[in-house]
């Protein structure tokens, strides 16, 4: 299949849904394009990214910043994101404690056919994870466990088998001191240094906020 260039697309209205531009096209453009361009947040390259609207003439409506009448995102990552993420963490979790490594390893990620399939897999893999962990599950912190991907991320974790007890949630009520979060270093193996070689592969660690982050500690 031969690739066009952006420019050389012509449209009616307007590009919808790109999930992002040639990383090596620095070509104007003149149309309009409706996505998530990742530059308002002092992306790398930003500038390089919005000049190109702006030497084209073109209109980027940027779907991270598109709301509603009090101000909420739209078009945001939501629950299953937040589930997903929690799913590839637990995952990973598992896989270190089978290998022994830090799972920089591990294996690609294939597609489910429904949350059952995951959920069954995650519960099995877990199972035996946690047998050679000496009967300890995980622990996991959910930052942000009202909110769209956090939800998602508490209700994959415990479908997974994590104890209750052992999933910490928390929203903006535990994080409005602003810190410090003695908390959050209750999570972490207090027999493994947290910045030896900067490897964060002590403890599991699940961070949610407005988009996902998985950081195994």
């Amino acid at each position: 299949m031969r690739r066009i260039a952006p420019n050389q697309i012509v449209f009616t209205r307007a590009s919808v849904g790109a999930q992002e531009l040639p990383e090596h096209d620095d070509s104007p453009l003149q149309h309009t394009h409706i996505m998530f361009a990742h530059c308002y947040k002092n992306q790398a390259g930003w500038q390089q990214v919005l000049s190109r609207w702006q030497r084209g003439g073109g209109t980027l409506l940027d779907l991270e910043f598109l709301t509603d009448a009090n101000g909420r995102r739209v078009a945001a990552f939501g629950f299953h994101a937040g589930f997903a993420g929690a799913a590839l963490a637990l995952q990973t979790w598992a896989w270190q404690k089978r290998t022994g490594g830090d799972g920089s390893d591990y294996p690609a990620v294939h597609p489910y056919p429904n949350e059952a399939a995951l959920v069954e897999e995650m519960r099995t893999t877990l199972d035996k994870a946690v047998r050679l962990n000496g009967g300890k599950w995980p622990r996991v912190i959910v930052i942000g466990a009202l909110g769209r991907c956090g939800s998602g991320a508490v209700d994959a974790t415990l479908k997974a088998g994590v104890p209750d007890e052992n999933v910490l949630k928390w929203d903006l009520a535990e994080t409005a001191s602003g810190g410090p979060f003695p908390e959050i270093f209750g999570c972490i193996n207090p027999d493994r240094d947290l910045f030896d070689k900067r490897r964060y592969f002590c403890q599991l660690y699940l961070f949610v906020e407005t988009w996902t982050y998985v950081c195994h500690i």
